[in-house]
């Protein structure tokens, strides 16, 4: 099990809404794309991740979901639960 901690970007002014919405977004776009993934829940501040992906393969995936939201949506760090 991995986690991914997020926080919003700093320069975000926007609701906590939009904040929500976005890393809600980033969850549903990991599940689709971590076929292999057994569950992955979220807080909106750490996202955990029960898969068989190692660290590495996980950032590759997520990279692109952050690029996305990087005007919302901080990537913090992952570690191995």
């Amino acid at each position: 099990m991995h986690k991914i901690v997020v926080e919003k970007s700093p320069n975000f002014d926007e609701s906590e809404n939009d904040f929500v919405s976005d890393v809600s977004d980033i969850v549903r776009s990991l599940e689709s794309l971590c076929e292999c993934t057994a569950s992955i829940s979220s807080d909106y501040k750490e996202i955990e991740i029960n898969s068989e992906l190692d660290e590495n393969e996980l950032k590759h995936l997520a990279k692109p979901l952050f690029s996305y939201h990087f005007d919302t949506v901080r990537f913090v760090s992952i570690s191995k639960l």
